[in-house]
């Protein structure tokens, strides 16, 4: 059976660059801590909807926060496959796994309160 290496092991150049989307994991946690505050300005516009403009802000907003989730989700995910007996890789994910969940949810209105219109409202909006 082939020996399995440790990361430790494993030459530089054969191994993700994780430093290239964060330097440190501090780096991370404090992009990780935006988040919410990027969330926050969707969230305010429940229910407000209502004509195309505020429709694409949202939108645009809701691209922000995707950018950030995915780049954050590629470091945490990267780690947790490096090793998976390294505890912090682990907690770091679930927690990332915790906070989507969360913003999911809380953003899950978008589209029900889009969709809601009515047909005659949506077709003069896309004219």
């Amino acid at each position: 059976m082939a020996e399995v290496l440790t990361r430790d092991q494993i030459p530089v150049p054969e191994t993700w660059d994780v430093e290239s989307i964060y330097k440190t994991a501090a780096d991370y946690e404090r992009e990780a801590a935006r988040l919410e505050s990027l969330a926050a300005p969707i969230l305010a516009m429940r229910g407000k909807l209502d004509v195309p403009a505020k429709i694409a802000e949202a939108f645009k907003l809701e691209d922000r926060l995707t950018l950030l989730i995915e780049t954050l989700h590629l470091y945490a995910h990267m780690l947790e496959d490096v090793d998976t007996s390294v505890g912090a890789n682990q907690a770091r994910m679930a927690a990332l796994r915790g906070k989507l969940a969360k913003i999911q949810g809380e953003l899950a209105w978008i589209t029900p309160e889009i969709l809601g219109r009515d047909e005659a409202t949506l077709k003069a909006w896309t004219d």
